[in-house]
């Protein structure tokens, strides 16, 4: 997108099917945030957003696109980043909100109105729909739900609306389900029996609970040494652990020791950004004291 100078763009529209094409038109006149399963194609809609408001962007100003997602940059008016770096840039004034002409959030549901997530703080802090100029908002994800399963429908309508009204924007999902179903990825679905768990109190339960606490205790001890001077990123590797440490626990208890050592080889192998569901700046430091801990687990 860097002008005539360069070869011409190529037509993103030649590609698109007609569920993308028809967000697309949403989008390029409302705020809106794409409901996609995995594979469905939503970052191309981006792109064929990103070219129709090309005029926008390339048109001799500071006018810019923010694609918020932690890979390189694409080209000169298009910044992808990720999200604390952006909330960086726009408390310096490095970047300001009104240069930014689109301003795309993928896997937006982190976007919760209660948390310190930068995703929450750019919107809260610096999108202002009272200001002259706003930028475009086009967000992405799979699941506009975060957390686990056992919501009753109010619930649902209610973190649903909430995401809604932090990115002043409407949920949007598509009706072609036999074009989806061609081009979207299936699962690959593997099912794991096992017998009854045994009573929590039970002996061997009590046993590799104690394991799991002494695991994490080693931890602990080790991040408050490594981490003494930083008070800020001794609580976030700390809380992180404990998180982990709770779903581990809650998995045995519920499906026994080998599923909970199934999670913890699952966790040991994720991306990070969804085991600490990109908390705060997601910093390697938290990252590798996750992989310690769980490293330890699947070993012993």
């Amino acid at each position: 997108m860097e002008g005539s100078s360069r070869s011409p763009l190529k037509d993103p529209r030649k590609i698109a099917r007609n569920y993308q094409l028809e967000v697309c038109k949403k989008a390029v006149d409302q705020n809106l945030i794409v409901f996609l399963r995995t594979g469905g194609g939503k970052t191309h809609i981006a792109v064929l957003l990103m070219y129709e408001l090309r005029n926008e962007i390339l048109k001799p100003s500071r006018s810019i696109c923010v694609f918020l997602a932690p890979t390189g940059a694409l080209v000169k008016q298009v910044l992808v980043m990720t999200p604390q770096i952006l909330l960086h840039s726009l408390q310096h004034c490095f970047i300001r909100m009104e240069h930014i002409v689109l301003l795309i959030f993928d896997e937006c549901h982190h976007a919760q109105a209660q948390s310190r997530h930068p995703y929450a703080q750019i919107m809260k802090e610096f999108y202002k729909t009272n200001t002259p100029k706003v930028p475009r908002i086009f967000g992405m994800t799979a699941s506009p739900i975060v957390g686990k399963g056992g919501l009753n429908q109010l619930e649902y309508s209610r973190r649903i609306n909430s995401l809604e009204n932090l990115l002043e924007a409407k949920i949007c999902s598509v009706d072609h389900n036999l074009q989806l179903e061609c081009v979207a990825a299936t699962p690959d679905i593997k099912i794991y029996l096992y017998g009854p768990v045994a009573n929590h109190s039970s002996g061997f339960i009590v046993t590799c609970t104690q394991k799991l606490e002494e695991t994490k205790d080693e931890c602990t001890r080790t991040i408050r040494k490594e981490q003494c001077d930083d008070f800020q990123e001794l609580q976030k590797q700390i809380k992180t652990l404990e998180r982990i440490h709770g779903n581990l626990v809650f998995c045995l208890e519920n499906i026994g020791l080998q599923g909970a050592s199934y999670v913890a080889k699952i966790l040991l192998s994720s991306d990070h950004n969804d085991l600490m569901q990109m908390e705060l700046d997601n910093s390697d430091k938290v990252g590798c004291i996750a992989d310690h801990y769980l490293k330890m687990l699947v070993q012993s």
